[in-house]
C-alpha cells in the first residue's frame, strides 16, 4: 500500500549514498578535511541533522545533545542557501546560550545550559512564572514557523542546494569527493 509520501530528493540521495560526514565535527570544532565528502555536502548533512534535533526537542535539546556542535555551520548553510531569517534565529539561540565564543564542546554547552535549570532539570513554565521559562521557547517557535511548519521551504532549499551548489541532479550521482576551493562544491 502506497502512503502517498515521497521523501525529498536530498533525503533519498543522502540515504542511497550513505552521506553522513559527521566525523568533521568534534569538541574542538569543525574540520572539513576530516571527511572525503565535499564541504557543501557536509554542510547540508549538518543542517539536516541539526534541524531534525531542533524539530524534535527545540534549541535546549539541540544544545544539550552532541548535535549542538553543528550550530555555526547551520548558520552558514542557511545564509548561503537564502534562509537568512532562519540563520538569524539560530544565531540568536547561540547568543542566548553564551555571550562569548560559541562552545563547540558538549561539556561547555552543558555548563552554559546549567544557567537555565533548577536542580538539574529544565524549568517548567506556567503563566505566572513566564519570565523564568526556558529562554529558547520563543526561538523554538520562530524556528518552527520559519522552517519546520512552513510547507516545503526547507526541503526546497535543501533540494536546490544539492542540485545547484553541489552539482548533484540524479539519484545515481555519486558524492563529489574533492572540494574545488576547500569551501564549496566539487569540481565536475
Amino acid at each position: 500500500m502506497e502512503l502517498g509520501y515521497k521523501p525529498p530528493f536530498f533525503e533519498e540521495w543522502q540515504r542511497k549514498h550513505d552521506v553522513y560526514p559527521f566525523e568533521c565535527w568534534t569538541d574542538d570544532g569543525y574540520d572539513p578535511s576530516r571527511s572525503n565528502v565535499a564541504r557543501d555536502l557536509q554542510l547540508l548533512a549538518g543542517m539536516d541533522c541539526g534541524k531534525s534535533d531542533i524539530d524534535n526537542g527545540g534549541f535546549h535539546q539541540f544544545f544539550y545533545n552532541g548535535t549542538g556542535v553543528l550550530a555555526p555551520e547551520m548558520v552558514e548553510w542557511c545564509e548561503r542557501s537564502g534562509l537568512d531569517d532562519v540563520a538569524d534565529v539560530i544565531r540568536q539561540a547561540m547568543s542566548t546560550l553564551t555571550d562569548g565564543d560559541y562552545p563547540r564542546s558538549r561539556e561547555d554547552r552543558l555548563t552554559a545550559l546549567a544557567r537555565f535549570t533548577v536542580g538539574g532539570d529544565r524549568k517548567h513554565c506556567d503563566l505566572f512564572y513566564q519570565e523564568h521559562c526556558d529562554p529558547f521557547d520563543q526561538l523554538d517557535e520562530k524556528f518552527f514557523a520559519l522552517l519546520s511548519n512552513n510547507g516545503t521551504r526547507y526541503h526546497d532549499a535543501a533540494n536546490r542546494w544539492l542540485c545547484e551548489t553541489c552539482g548533484i541532479t540524479e539519484l545515481a550521482d555519486p558524492p563529489k569527493a574533492e572540494p574545488s576551493d576547500g569551501r564549496g562544491a566539487a569540481e565536475p
